[in-house]
């Protein structure tokens, strides 16, 4: 026996399909999605409450309060030495130029031929090959006048 409903804007009978499960027939009140639609015009949303006011900042009153860290702001004690996972000159190949690229400005030209470029065309090369945390051994190069100085110096063969 299939199983009726009455829909309680148009009052027309409606049935249960057969794939749709027990728990969503119970809830089912509208024979269809237009049903459902116009009785619902006038109504009031349920995530505005009255119209054309809305709900106070959550953060309204701690003016003057700081509840972030803005962008380019340190936490203290998260960043150098006094963080926790700080390996000094222990840190990889990655975490040391991530280093140098955040203590040092970004560089405009290359230091060997002069070319200009941003910061994905010029790259800060250490110059002694033994990736220490100093500032002062890494020298700003093009990508050609990088992979030149790394040929010299036998750190690649191609």
């Amino acid at each position: 026996m299939q199983q009726s409903k009455v829909c309680k804007q148009c009052s027309k009978e409606f049935f249960k399909p057969i794939t749709t499960s027990k728990k969503v027939w119970k809830r089912a009140n509208f024979c269809s999605r237009k049903c459902h639609n116009e009785s619902r015009k006038g109504s009031i949303p349920w995530n505005k409450g009255k119209i054309g006011v809305m709900p106070p900042p959550w953060n309204k009153g701690l003016i003057g309060v700081q509840v972030g860290w803005g962008k380019g702001e340190k936490r203290p004690g998260m960043s150098g030495e006094a963080h926790h996972h700080w390996k000094g000159n222990n840190a990889s190949y990655a975490a040391v130029h991530m280093w140098v690229r955040s203590h040092k400005k970004k560089p405009a030209n290359c230091s060997h031929c002069g070319k200009p470029g941003n910061s994905y065309q010029i790259h800060w090369s250490n110059i002694d090959h033994q990736y220490k945390r100093n500032l002062n051994d890494y020298i700003a190069l093009c990508a050609s006048c990088h992979k030149k100085f790394d040929l010299e110096n036998g750190l690649c063969e191609h």
